[in-house]
């Protein structure tokens, strides 16, 4: 079996440093072959410079894939990146550039990091008292993510405190998990232990119902109080909708409990009496993934109330499953002419000439507007059977009725006359 851990330094932290050289120790006791990378030449004032970090990154960058291309990991079975600082966010675009899956152990990422880092892809280690980058962004895209996130409390961007025996303790610690994770063993069944270290990335259902839990706990409030349009609780309800809609975006949550929210939303009508329709509206559909999510979503909206039908018609559309389309169609022909034009317009559109024509003649009976429409798809369809007797019944009722425009009907008439002339 091929196993290849590839280590990438930070900038000042080199890999005989202690997060590095016991991390390449460890991979080496396990049967993995080491390449270090190496870079240098960088500017002076990178932390908190935006421009200077950009350039390090690509200075760093250009540098590692020069040094990896001697390498092929095309038939490796087990590739390990190991990563420190800015040397996360060069690990993550190097592994992005060549297309390559591995596991990854982050040491103190940076915020750039988390815009190359894959989900579930690895586990990540951050001290609170780093100045590179707060907890609340690494908890926030761990999170995101899927990683698994072992906090030090108090420790810097070295994962250090004040104190060397404390140091040497929480090495210990961070080395036994990072084991643990190239064992296969599960990450996220560890809990505090006695150096302060903790996983607190939840998984998504959890994150999911914590979210939706301060929704409701603001729709609760909305209930209890008249209706103002500039309400805190429904710029929170929006708030917390947008970051679950965010979240899904790269998770996805059990079926069970997707069902049990959006029947809860489309049940309450997407909360629209409280002004926030739109918010839990774009929610619902965050929270559908394939094809089979929007299909059990449209059930929920055609089931529930007819206000609903034209939406879940639209989903059913857009899925395949045109026959529920159709039925929409054909169900909600009535008096007025918009019913009637969708419906024909769409039948034509896809070749479904009878439909039309059965749309049509529904039209005829029940539309009390205008039905030049009707009349046109009518008379075409008497003209392409050469029914001339039935082309003149509607020729003269449609002089008798002043919702129609004759005058199109004529064109009609008149365009299959010079067809069969020119024939």
């Amino acid at each position: 079996m091929s196993k290849i851990a590839i280590v990438f330094p930070g900038i000042g932290y080199h890999t005989d440093k202690p997060l590095l050289y016991y991390g390449r120790k460890l991979a080496a006791e396990l049967g993995y072959r080491v390449i270090e990378v190496s870079y240098s030449g960088f500017e002076s004032g990178i932390k908190g410079d935006p421009e200077k970090m950009r350039r390090a990154f690509e200075h760093a960058l250009d540098q590692s894939v020069k040094i990896l291309s001697e390498y092929s990991f095309s038939l490796t079975d087990d590739l390990l990146i190991i990563s420190k600082s800015v040397g996360t966010v060069v690990a993550g675009a190097w592994q992005k550039k060549e297309g390559l899956h591995a596991r990854n152990i982050y040491f103190t990422p940076v915020e750039a990091a988390f815009e190359f880092i894959n989900a579930d892809s690895g586990i990540v280690f951050h001290g609170t008292a780093d100045p590179w980058v707060e907890t609340e962004i690494v908890l926030e895209n761990c999170n995101r993510l899927h990683l698994p996130l072992f906090l030090t409390k108090d420790a810097n961007h070295s994962m250090e405190k004040e104190s060397c025996l404390i140091d040497l303790c929480n090495m210990q610690s961070i080395m036994r998990h990072c084991h643990s994770y190239l064992l296969g063993m599960d990450m996220w069944a560890y809990a505090d232990n006695e150096n302060t270290m903790k996983v607190v990335v939840k998984d998504p259902d959890t994150v999911i119902c914590e979210q939706w839990e301060i929704i409701k706990q603001n729709l609760t409030r909305l209930s209890q109080e008249p209706y103002i349009d500039d309400q805190i609780e429904i710029d929170e309800v929006w708030r917390v909708s947008e970051e679950a809609c965010e979240y899904l975006k790269e998770n996805d949550i059990s079926s069970e409990l997707k069902m049990r929210l959006i029947r809860t939303l489309v049940e309450n009508l997407f909360f629209d009496e409280y002004g926030c329709y739109d918010a839990t509206w774009n929610l619902a559909n965050a929270l559908c993934k394939n094809r089979e999510d929007y299909l059990n979503f449209a059930d929920c909206l055609w089931k529930n109330s007819r206000f609903f039908r034209k939406d879940a018609a639209e989903i059913y559309l857009r899925h395949g499953r045109e026959d529920r389309y159709i039925e929409y169609l054909m169900e909600s022909l009535a008096k007025d002419t918009e019913a009637y034009e969708k419906a024909i317009q769409y039948f034509q559109a896809t070749g479904k000439r009878e439909m039309a024509v059965k749309a049509a003649k529904i039209g005829l009976e029940k539309c009390k507007y205008d039905q030049t429409v009707i009349y046109c798809t009518l008379v075409e369809d008497a003209l392409m059977r050469d029914d001339q007797k039935r082309v003149q019944e509607l020729r003269a009722s449609a002089r008798r009725k002043r919702r129609v425009n004759r005058i199109k009907v004529e064109e009609i008439i008149e365009h299959y006359s010079k067809k069969a002339e020119a024939e």
